[in-house]
């Protein structure tokens, strides 16, 4: 929400489009769903859709990166239309020359949320050991409010992406671009949820 609100030129209230938000705490865990250890999400992430829909909402965001796998699901259950995170960074990266890195949850890897999207060639994507020993364990950090632990860990997968060639790396979950900003590095760092809210922001004032 502050990237959505930070991204307007408005100088009062009644400048801002109307917005309509679902914090979906009560959801399953994605990840723990995906890897066979808890119940699906899907329901919850089906009526939060259809919710905003009934509110009079012309179109969706979701913000949770592998909460994209459902992103066409959604759309069918509720009848919106919603902005598709990948896109936006597909568009970003469209004159892009170079390989760029992603950093994400295995899940995003493996239900191919950036992949199917973006060519390729363009994307170098992290290991399994590095997703299962450190992106998640980096995540799960953060959440606790152990940041400096969490960025350390980072900090090692970033220096592997610059070794690789890559110029830029996408920091495909939601927790991510709070930890690599604190992290030194040569490459630039892309912010996808940055890169929807601005999209949002767009689609909304053309309304």
């Amino acid at each position: 929400m502050d990237k959505f609100y930070r991204c307007g030129d408005a100088c009062q209230d009644q400048d801002h489009p109307p917005v309509e938000v679902r914090l979906c705490t009560a959801t399953p865990d994605r990840s723990a769903f995906l890897d066979g250890h808890g119940p699906s999400p899907l329901g919850h992430l089906r009526e939060a859709a259809v919710s905003l829909k009934k509110s009079g909402a012309q179109f969706g965001v979701l913000i949770c990166n592998t909460a994209h796998i459902w992103h066409r699901d959604l759309e069918l259950a509720s009848g919106l239309p919603f902005l598709h995170i990948a896109e936006q960074v597909r568009s970003f990266l469209e004159h892009a020359r170079t390989p760029v890195g992603l950093l994400c949850t295995p899940w995003t890897v493996k239900g191919r949320v950036y992949s199917n999207v973006l060519p390729r060639e363009k994307l170098v994507e992290p290991s399994a050991e590095v997703l299962e020993h450190v992106l998640m364990p980096a995540i799960r950090l953060l959440k606790a409010n152990r940041f400096d632990e969490a960025r350390q860990l980072i900090a090692r997968v970033l220096t592997q992406f610059e070794r690789a060639g890559c110029e830029a790396v996408i920091l495909g979950c939601t927790e991510l671009p709070i930890i690599a900003k604190a992290c030194a590095t040569r490459m630039q760092l892309i912010d996808p949820n940055q890169l929807l809210a601005e999209a949002a922001r767009r689609y909304a004032m053309e309304r």
